[in-house]
């Protein structure tokens, strides 16, 4: 019997260990702003329901969470959690900052479409960020119970230093960014947000 417990201790602990420490950290900050979250997707009656306009982000493998504007200064969208944490997006929809998530990033604009990038959690601070968007492609996407059009962009970056490379999706509908899939930070899962406005 000691030999069956000890055993399945030693189970369990090695099972926990093979967990990315990325998922239980998005984990843990998706669970505090669960209030009244919306299920796989927002559907017309969802979308009517809300007077300002709003985000839906979900890290891969948790739960989603809504995210209402806040504010637009300088071509910057703030949009905020019910837990307090914020995402700053640009015009194109990428994440150019974010806080309250355990392992938070920034980027810092040096030129026209051009980044440096802060990590944190662990820390890395002015990392270089090259990146390149392919040429656009037309798809279809399921938004608001209705399948529409959208243009797709892809970006392809490089962080050289810390060795970190991915690649980011844009969807456009009527020259506004409705989805985007990113990879904000090299230790949490890719990171969905659905954008709607009013």
């Amino acid at each position: 019997m000691i030999k069956k417990i000890c055993f399945m201790c030693i189970f369990l602990v090695c099972a926990c260990t093979t967990i990315p420490i990325g998922y239980l950290d998005t984990l843990g900050t998706a669970y505090k702003s669960l209030r009244n979250y919306p299920g796989t997707e927002i559907d017309k009656d969802y979308y009517d329901g809300f007077q300002y306009s709003f985000i839906r982000a979900q890290f891969s493998g948790a739960p989603p969470v809504i995210l209402v504007l806040s504010k637009v200064e300088n071509n910057e969208f703030f949009w905020v959690g019910s837990d307090g944490s914020t995402l700053t997006t640009n015009q194109d929809g990428k994440i150019i900052k974010t806080e309250g998530i355990n392992r938070d990033i920034e980027f810092i604009s040096t030129g026209k479409k051009k980044y440096k990038l802060n990590l944190f959690n662990p820390d890395a601070f002015y990392q270089p960020y090259e990146s390149n968007l392919t040429k656009p492609s037309y798809t279809n996407i399921n938004y608001l119970d209705s399948e529409i059009s959208v243009m797709l962009r892809e970006e392809e970056f490089y962080s050289k230093i810390i060795g970190w490379k991915n690649k980011n999706s844009y969807y456009y509908f009527e020259g506004r960014p409705i989805r985007t899939v990113q990879n904000i930070h090299p230790y949490l899962p890719s990171l969905r947000l659905d954008f709607y406005y009013k």
